[in-house]
């Protein structure tokens, strides 16, 4: 049975190969289940009945071509039970088994039972053989995967409503047993097949021991044991998971179950809608990326490639009406090549661009008719052949669907146009030939002739005139062949008459030969024409693989492009990055050149001081008489500094309460802009909702329009149909009610939105409220600076007075004990201060790294608040630097009762500390000169790169250059075709004339021979006419003679008086009259039929020359050489794209090569500059370390504080550079650096 139903079988295959094939499939007597019992028992006894079935099955399937897609396979049961470890992703095992997958995961789910757990398996196979050809069962799309097929998984398993899905991976190159078989049997196949299969048929299935079979069998029971459960790559692999399976259930209903990292969608998982939407496969940050199948509640479904949510690559889309696709996809739209097949069995193959067919393309029609050309813009546009299924066949231009331009359209009964058409009918100049031979040349008019024309016969009449409505209509004449006769003279003579038969007896055998000649003529002519045919056909296939060749790499130029734009500006962005990290790192050399001359200051200053110590113990004596004074005024300063400290307090207290205030409305403002954002997911969700909605009423209208018109046929199901209408108008009226809701749920948010835009004004208000209060703030601490400095020149007033205070100063030791007690506290809370504002720095830098992903959605209200935020900060340095600076003034105006001994040794300090930072200057400048030789190589490297991209930039220009020249050859090529194409027409129209002129010389010589064969006839007579001529001249002759001798007798009597009757047998003079007349009669046929016969070879004779005239006009051999010298050309031409699209790729794996080399330098720039970064912190670091350190033993030795606050305020030291150092408003004047980051 299997081999009757196997009798004809395709892909190549014999009868018993094909029949093998179906055998496995059939079903319910089914090969494969005992066949797949059989390997697994792993006995060679068991399998060698198997052996001859499992070459023949293993050559068919050698045979058939390898698939290259994704396959489903359904277990009625969940396989990782028990087994949960091997599932992993990663693990990689091997299938000894033959297994049996479908292409089509519906026919999948058909197998699966109902409320049960089953396993779906996808295979992303590479090696399947589809066998749905020679199935018993053709309509489930039936994969078969080899024994020995190696698969890894991808991806973690996971489980969605009680169906376990896994993603499986085939793995290529592998050796597997279906290669080794393959090496002895399945290479033997391809040539000698003939004398393997005759051998091996389905009827001996049971015979003698196969050598390859057995290799096979004996690779299958050694490999078993490497088998799933005890492999050892997969246990470990295992141990490298990189991502967690978890369900999660959304607020909205929706459901997840897959892999997840991060807290985001990363991996293979199953995403399901509550409006009955699903999607299975591979994510990447919450999008669908790489490949997945999405089914729509509305019965749509997607199975292919995605990047970003969006379907791009190769994918298969099946909607629900029954229409599909199946091709390329860019940005969720069809763009590429592709096939789409309608459901009522339209069909398109070919090119699309922007969601619509554009380019090459083939459509064909349900009712057969068929169209293969040009389209643009979903319409047959440009050129392209049209053939109707009742063999009407149209070849030429099309414009929107319609013929219009110059076109060949030719009927089955043999009728042909070629000329002008417009709008699908002829109008314009044409000419149309009948079957029959007639032809029409001249204007046409929506397809009627019109206007002037020529028409002619296949007799040879024509008409040349006008025409009007399809008829003859105006001016015009006619011109008809006339047969002239010539009638001979009845004197001619009859030798004469024999001249010219004999001439035309030569001239007939001439012709003859003749005509044999030229009958050999045109059958070479006619295999000349149909070899120039089939190189025209060639020649026109290679143009069409040709043009989809161009077409190609005009997509992958494209592509390319696309590629390069990117490139360049990643190049220009991260140049950008470059150009701004030197500007800083210039900047902060400006800073260093800055800082030198504020050294030299120091130096000078030192200098002073010693030259003022001097001046101050000549002034001890005079200070002394002033102390007094300066006590009952210092006792005044603490009263007004009194105030001025609680006045602080109070300002610092509201300026927490501010802060406080600014941090609860920035927490408002993040939770309405989450909302913000719920509403504005809320509201896409209802959008799609609606549409879904929208969607069910058209059908729902739709569903309605049927059952209007089923009423009068189904009366008796009236009440179910109302019932059914009457719940669907609920369902409607429901939907009506959702959509208002969700409008006025709008209405609500857009009223929120303007609530907040209220808040925002309000805010801004507060802002400028808080700048005036600033400002009134900076005018206080101008007043406190003038008092500052009427302190300080009362300080030099005081300091005479210091030798005096001496015994006071022991006194109150005491007190600066408890003093130094205060200050310790106050430098912790100082510690604690600066830690708050480095803990409030890292947030700022963290909450700036956050703002960078809203900044294109809030705009200028972050700006605006940042800039806020930047002033509060700096309101809270300023704040504290008024703290500091009291406290300052407080210890001033302490520290002046201090002793003179304490002076002395802060100006030893001071010199120590004067050499202490001339060596940190020392070490700075070698430092400097150090980073100065890094950065001139960074430099160097920096100017070799730019020369590379200046060599990448050059060489691109030359490719680009290179292409313009190659699309300016190739637009030459299809100039230099397309008048080939041109003239290769004109000489087919030329050919067809020719051969309609030779069909009717051949008839022409037909009558010809007809009229030949008559004459012969007529010639065979001729003896007889001969002998009767002759005895008629002798009758002649005989009476001329008595006549004569009669008349010479009545002219010259001898006997006049002899008179009697003389009788004689002559005969009469009426039958000699009626004899000349017949004669004459006989001549005169006989000279008609001779002009007759010289007419005709008049004619012959201009047919003659007119044959040679067509026969010279004809294309010989110079046309063939023309052929051959195109087709030569063609070739180089060939040769010549196909080495520029090596040049392309070798272009390519250069550019590839130098983007290589670009993200190395990239990386090794950032590694140096991390190195640098961290070098410098640790300097900055160990610096600090330095200061603190030195600062200490300061306050160890004098048991006072710091000389800062001893000195004065214009003989104090000018700080460090990484110090902070507070003028005018006190706004800090450290130089901040910019945090940047590498990218590669």
């Amino acid at each position: 049975m299997a081999k009757e139903m196997c009798s004809n079988p395709p892909d190549r295959l014999t009868p018993d190969e094909s029949a093998s094939i179906y055998l496995y499939t059939i079903e319910p007597v089914g090969i494969y289940r005992k066949l797949n019992e059989a390997i697994e028992t792993k006995q060679q006894d068991v399998l060698e009945p198997w052996f001859l079935y499992l070459k023949l099955f293993h050559v068919a399937l050698s045979k058939l071509p390898s698939q290259r897609k994704s396959v489903w396979r359904g277990i009625n049961k969940d396989i990782t039970i028990g087994t949960s470890d091997l599932f992993v992703s990663g693990a990689t095992f091997t299938w000894w088994r033959v297994t049996s997958c479908s292409a089509n995961i519906k026919i999948v789910k058909e197998f699966m039972l109902q409320h049960a757990q089953n396993t779906l398996i996808m295979i992303n196979c590479t090696s399947g053989k589809r066998v749905d050809k020679h199935s018993s069962y053709p309509d489930e799309e039936e994969i078969i995967l080899l024994p020995g097929t190696q698969l890894k998984v991808v991806g973690d398993s996971f489980e969605l409503n009680g169906l376990r899905v896994i993603h499986l991976h085939e793995i290529e190159n592998n050796k597997r047993v279906s290669e080794t078989v393959s090496s002895n049997g399945a290479e033997k196949t391809s040539d000698d097949s003939q004398s393997i299969t005759p051998a091996i048929s389905v009827t001996s299935l049971v015979g003698s021991y196969a050598s390859t079979a057995a290799s096979l069998v004996s690779t299958v029971l050694k490999n078993t044991t490497d088998s799933i459960v005890s492999s050892p790559l997969t246990t470990s692999v295992l141990k490298t998971v990189t991502s967690k399976i978890s369900a999660t259930t959304f607020k909205n209903g929706d459901r997840y179950e897959g892999q997840m990292c991060m807290g985001m969608k990363n991996g293979y998982g199953a995403y399901k809608w509550t409006s009955g939407g699903e999607y299975i496969g591979e994510w990447k940050n919450n999008d669908f990326h790489g490949y997945g199948l999405r089914i729509w509640a509305s019965g749509d479904e997607y199975s292919g490639q995605w990047i970003n949510n969006k379907r791009e690559g190769h994918g298969k889309y099946i909607w629900s009406n029954g229409n599909q696709y199946d091709g390329d996809w860019i940005n969720d739209k069809k763009w590429g090549t592709g096939i789409f097949t309608w459901a009522s069995g339209d069909k398109y193959d070919g090119q699309y661009e922007n969601d619509m067919k554009h380019g090459h393309g083939t459509y064909t029609w349900s009712n057969g008719n068929k169209y293969t050309g040009n389209w643009k813009e979903d319409d047959c546009t440009g050129k392209g052949t049209f053939i109707w299924l009742d063999g009407r066949k149209y070849v030429g231009d099309f414009v929107a669907g319609e013929r219009s331009g110059f076109g060949i359209q030719t009927w089955q009964c043999g009728d042909e146009y070629i000329g002008q058409w417009v709008n699908g009918t002829q109008e314009g100049h044409g000419k149309y030939t009948w079957s029959n031979g007639n032809q029409y040349d001249g204007e046409w008019i929506d397809g009627r002739k019109w206007s002037t024309g020529i028409f002619t016969w296949t007799s040879g009449d024509k008409y040349d005139g006008q025409y009007q409505n399809d008829m003859k209509h105006g001016h015009g004449f006619i011109t008809k062949l006339l047969v002239l006769t010539i009638i001979m003279d009845d004197e001619h003579d009859i030798n004469d008459f024999k001249k010219i038969y004999n001439g035309l007896i030569q001239e007939r055998d001439k012709l003859l030969d003749e005509i044999v000649q030229l009958r050999c003529e045109l059958d070479t002519n006619a295999l000349k024409d149909n070899d120039q045919k089939r190189q025209i056909r060639e020649a026109k296939e290679q143009i069409i693989t040709l043009e989809e060749k161009l077409v190609r790499e005009k997509n992958e130029s494209i592509k390319e492009s696309k590629k390069r734009t990117q490139i360049e500006f990643e190049l220009q962005t991260r140049k950008s990055d470059f150009e701004m990290k030197n500007t800083e790192f210039e900047v902060q050399k400006a800073q260093l050149e800055r800082q030198k001359p504020e050294f030299e200051k120091t130096k000078k200053y030192v200098r002073k001081l010693e030259e003022d110590n001097v001046r101050l113990e000549k002034d001890n004596a005079i200070l002394q008489v002033e102390i007094d004074h300066a006590r009952i005024e210092s006792s005044k300063c603490v009263m007004i500094n009194e105030k001025l400290v609680n006045d602080c307090a109070s300002y610092v207290t509201k300026s927490h309460e501010k802060d406080n205030e600014l941090v609860q409305l920035r927490k408002e403002r993040d939770d309405e802009q989450m909302k913000k954002d719920q509403l504005k997911k809320k509201l896409q969700e209802f959008k799609n909702q609606i549409g879904e909605i929208e969607q069910q009423r058209e059908r729902l209208r739709l569903t309605i329009s049927s059952l209007e018109q089923d009423i009068n046929l189904y009366k008796k199901k009236e009440n179910e149909n109302s019932r059914q209408f009457d719940i669907l108008i609920c369902e409607r009226e429901n939907l009506n009610k959702t959509c208002q809701k969700l409008i006025n749920d709008n209405r609500k948010q857009i009223d929120e939105t303007k609530m907040i835009e209220q808040s925002k004004i309000t805010l801004e208000q507060d802002i400028k409220n808080y700048k005036e209060e600033i400002q009134k703030q900076q005018k206080i601490i101008l007043q406190i600076k003038k008092e500052r400095d009427s302190y300080i020149t009362n300080a030099y007033t005081l300091t005479n007075q210091v030798f005096q205070l001496m015994d006071e100063a022991k006194k109150k030791k005491q007190e600066l004990s408890g003093h130094k007690q205060k200050i310790d506290a106050l430098q912790s809370q100082l510690k604690q201060a600066q830690q708050l504002n480095e803990t409030m720095i890292f947030d700022r830098s963290l909450q700036s790294k956050h703002s960078a992903e809203y900044r294109d959605e809030i705009g200028g209200l972050k700006r605006k608040l940042e800039i806020t935020s930047h002033q509060m900060d700096q309101l809270k340095v300023e704040m504290q630097d008024k703290e500091r600076e009291l406290v300052h003034t407080q210890d001033e105006h302490d520290n002046v009762k201090k002793e003179k001994k304490q002076l002395m040794l802060t100006i030893k300090h001071l010199n120590n500390e004067s050499k202490k930072r001339e060596e940190a200057r020392k070490i700075r400048q070698i430092e400097f000169e150090n980073l100065n030789k890094k950065l001139s190589k960074v430099n160097e490297e920096h100017e070799q790169q730019i020369k590379r991209l200046k060599k990448a930039i050059s060489e691109r220009h030359v490719l680009g250059t290179q292409l313009v020249r190659r699309n300016d050859e190739l637009a030459l090529l299809y100039e230099k075709l397309k008048i080939q194409q041109s003239v290769v027409n004109s000489g087919e129209l030329q050919y067809k004339t020719r051969l309609e002129d030779i069909r009717i010389l051949k008839l022409e010589l037909k009558k010809l021979s007809h009229e030949n064969s008559n004459l012969l006839d007529k010639l065979s007579h001729t003896d007889d006419l001969k002998r009767e001529l002759f005895h008629s001249q002798r009758e002649l002759i005989c009476e001329r003679t008595r006549s004569r001798t009669l008349e010479e007798e009545l002219q010259n009597p001898m006997n006049i008086h002899r008179w009697r009757k003389l009788e004689g047998s002559d005969p009469s003079t009426f039958e000699l009259i009626q004899k000349v007349q017949l004669l004459q009669k006989r001549l005169i046929q006989k000279t008609e039929e001779v002009v007759q016969k010289d007419l005709l070879i008049q004619e012959r004779e201009q047919s003659y020359a007119a044959l040679k005239h067509i026969l010279a006009r004809q294309p010989a051999a110079e046309v063939a050489k023309q052929l051959s010298m195109y087709q030569e050309a063609l070739k180089a031409n060939t040769r010549q794209i196909k080495s520029l699209i090596s040049e392309v790729n070798m272009y390519e794996s250069q550019i590839n090569e130098f983007k290589n080399e670009v993200n190395k330098l990239n990386r090794q720039l950032a590694e140096l500059r991390q190195k640098y970064l961290l070098q410098k912190k640790k300097e900055s670091i160990a610096k600090g370390s330095e200061h603190r350190a030195k600062t200490h033993q300061l306050t160890a030795t004098t048991d006072d504080l710091p000389l800062q606050q001893l000195l004065p305020y214009h003989m104090r030291p000018i700080r460090l550079s990484h110090q902070p150092r507070f003028t005018g408003g006190g706004f800090n004047l450290k130089p901040k650096l910019k945090s940047f980051s590498v990218t590669d």
